[in-house]
């Protein structure tokens, strides 16, 4: 039988490229419904694609609140969704260092006066181990706390610290930095948390509330059959559903809807009761505090992005099932030009 041209295969070469291109493309969109009305999405495939849960994460007693980044940022995407800008990204800064895990952003306010703070000093270096927090992060603090790990000697139960809000900010070499934050509106909490700065200036506002609101929000989206109170209060329902999510992010985020649910007043420099955020914490790296080491080393140097987008988010192995499909057409197509 006679061999088939080159020519005569390309057409059929091209069908089967489109059609392995259209399975992908009907597999995103798959993934980007809306969950149905009394249906869970698929646990064993959640599990599959995301790892731990939580409360696996805190057992294990890591120490570090970067295991937990990807349902963070999904968190903080839901509160900067409804209020658009309010956090701000905290630029780069040849005298700022960031711990590995540190999330660098700030309320507006709050990120301008500690970069006005860091250009009004060149000369010396601030070290900083934690800034803006989600709920979950807090959650494992916590834990930590109360089992007795990690060399965390106190800290605030989720929803009531200043650095779910983006107000705060932990720096370990705080004895050369006070009387600079002082002058741009930070609160030093002094012996009762030594690392700890709130900015209590002009513009705060306590977001404490949208951080567990944004979460309770996420979980219902992703387990409409195991809905919770949206009410912005952390209790024993939102904390075991924090406990029994993935650490990389649900698989999907819900539509962005502005509204003014959460927390709007004036941020003071304690939090409810009076009780200091997290004395001799160190949540995200960059050396140790309080006998905690959490991750150290520079943040990496990449930009990061909180989107206000919300809306539909596939989780964080769609992309990489993608990019191994292509790989795997790519190299088809490259065995079959061998061949010819």
């Amino acid at each position: 039988m006679p061999r088939p041209s080159q020519a005569a295969t390309r057409p059929q070469a091209l069908i089967a490229a489109l059609a392995v291109v259209a399975a992908l493309a009907a597999f995103t969109i798959a993934a980007c419904k809306e969950p149905p009305d009394g249906a869970e999405p698929d646990e064993s495939i959640s599990k599959t694609v995301y790892g731990l849960t939580v409360d696996e994460i805190a057992a294990a007693g890591g120490c570090s609140t970067a295991a937990v980044r990807g349902l963070s940022e999904q968190i903080l995407q839901v509160v900067n969704c409804a209020r658009p800008g309010i956090y701000a990204e905290v630029p780069a800064r040849p005298n700022l260092s960031l711990g590995s895990a540190v999330l660098p952003f700030l309320e507006t306010p709050a990120r301008d006066q500690l970069v006005a703070t860091l250009d009004a000093h060149p000369g010396t270096t601030m070290d900083v181990t934690s800034m803006l927090r989600s709920v979950v992060a807090q959650y494992l603090l916590y834990y930590w706390f109360q089992q007795g790990l990690c060399g965390i000697t106190a800290a605030a139960t989720p929803g009531s610290t200043n650095h779910e809000s983006g107000l705060a900010l932990d720096v370990s070499n705080y004895s050369a930095w006070t009387t600079a934050l002082e002058a741009h509106d930070f609160t030093w909490y002094g012996a009762g948390d030594l690392v700890h700065f709130t900015y209590s200036g002009p513009g705060a506002v306590d977001l404490r509330a949208d951080s567990v609101l944004a979460f309770q929000r996420l979980w219902n989206y992703n387990h409409p059959g195991d809905s919770i109170a949206e009410d912005g209060a952390y209790g024993p329902q939102t904390g075991a559903r924090i406990g029994q999510s993935p650490q990389d992010g649900f698989a999907a985020v819900p539509p962005c809807a502005q509204d003014d649910a959460g927390v709007q007043q004036d941020a003071s420099g304690q939090d409810d009761a009076g009780s200091p955020d997290d004395a001799t914490v160190a949540d995200d790296g960059g050396g140790t505090e309080g006998g905690v080491a959490d991750g150290g080393g520079a943040d990496g140097g990449g930009t990061h992005q909180i989107s206000t987008a919300c809306g539909c988010a596939t989780g964080p192995g769609a992309g990489g099932r993608l990019a191994g499909a292509l790989a795997l057409l790519a190299a088809a197509r490259w065995r079959r030009r061998r061949r010819r």
